[in-house]
């Protein structure tokens, strides 16, 4: 709802402001239950839990997550998705499921 459409001749929507020699490691859009890993080229990861991650207006400047050192630099970033549960299935094959292959 932040972003409004643009047809061929918009100008575009800012993202984010960042001041001169500011830096962008790594982004990403999640809900608010989503949970999130972010890896360094060191080794060094942490688990973001998106209801805790800073929060920010659409034109906002970003926060730090994590701190980097001068040598290290995000190289995963990736969201934990809970698999939804299948429901049990029933098996039409006689026996399976303690009745005949025929409704009596």
């Amino acid at each position: 709802s932040e972003y409004p459409l643009q047809g061929r001749a918009g100008t575009g929507v800012i993202t984010i402001k960042l001041m001169p020699g500011d830096r962008v490691a790594a982004a990403s859009i999640g809900r608010v239950d989503d949970l999130e890993v972010l890896l360094t080229a060191r080794g060094k990861f942490k688990l973001v839990k998106f209801r805790t991650a800073p929060s920010n207006p659409r034109a906002g400047k970003g926060d730090y997550v994590i701190s980097l050192g001068k040598t290290d630099r995000v190289c995963a970033i990736t969201q934990i998705v809970q698999r939804p549960v299948a429901p049990p299935t029933l098996s039409h094959e006689p026996g399976s499921n303690g009745g005949s292959e025929y409704p009596e």
